[in-house]
């Protein structure tokens, strides 16, 4: 079995983020890219049971719920074609399962997504990086089985789903966002991640911190004394995105 990783959700994230956020895939037959339309929770005006759980986006450290309004609820709902959003948050990796690699939501139109304490933004850069990952978590799984070890080398990749993992990508979504968009008004430099991994770990390559079990010391960042690295080497290479949140005590 994996450590176990505990997590808690980072401050709100005000990038591209006003309470709940609106996902609304291109038709099939336009190549258009997926719209996100960021609206103030209240404006939905859904019942709090049309709200539903994801959890596989749960055991990666965030609670969010989704909603598919009726179209007298939200004329939104019935535009665009699959939403692959949804699709791809509600897969099953667990490669055990009878339904391993199938979703269990394929709606066609808008999905609303929002976090469950309905105080926090959900903006579209939480909701790419999640799509992403978890797909491209579940081609490694898929990946594993197909190979010698078998169930065996799937079930070691499907425990490392969690929100250690997802950090490392958000992290590499973020500076590539910065590369493209490098001015301050987007926010790209200062966006939180939104999981906040308490256990102990390279900042990164996410090595846990073994010095607990007789392992090798870690060492802090030598500035904000907050972040801990393999060594210099991960340090180094880490510096670029952890600058703008490194404060001196």
């Amino acid at each position: 079995m994996a450590q176990t990783t505990t997590s808690s959700t980072a401050p709100a994230n005000h990038l591209l983020g006003w309470g709940s956020i609106v996902v609304i895939p291109p038709p099939t037959h336009i190549q258009e890219q997926t719209a996100y339309i960021a609206i103030k929770t209240d404006l939905l005006k859904l019942p709090k049971t049309t709200w539903q759980p994801l959890p596989l986006v749960s055991r990666l450290g965030l609670d969010l719920l989704h909603a598919k309004p009726d179209l007298k609820d939200n004329p939104m709902s019935s535009l665009g074609g699959p939403n692959t959003t949804l699709a791809a948050l509600t897969l099953e990796c667990d490669p055990t399962s009878a339904s391993f690699g199938k979703s269990t939501r394929t709606p066609m139109g808008g999905v609303s997504f929002r976090y469950a304490n309905e105080v926090e933004q959900l903006g579209q850069s939480v909701l790419e990086p999640l799509e992403w990952f978890i797909t491209e978590r579940l081609a490694d799984i898929k990946s594993a089985l197909g190979g010698l070890e078998g169930i065996a080398a799937a079930t070691a990749e499907y425990e490392k789903l969690g929100p250690q993992a997802f950090k490392m990508v958000f992290k590499k979504h973020r500076a590539e966002q910065r590369r493209l968009y490098p001015g301050p008004s987007m926010g790209w430099a200062k966006l939180e991640c939104p999981v906040v991994v308490t256990v102990p770990s390279c900042e990164a390559c996410g090595q846990l911190d073994e010095t607990s079990a007789g392992g090798k010391a870690m060492m802090r960042c030598g500035r904000c004394k907050k972040v801990l690295y393999c060594g210099k080497g991960c340090q180094e290479e880490d510096w670029k995105a952890h600058k703008p949140f490194c404060l001196s005590k």
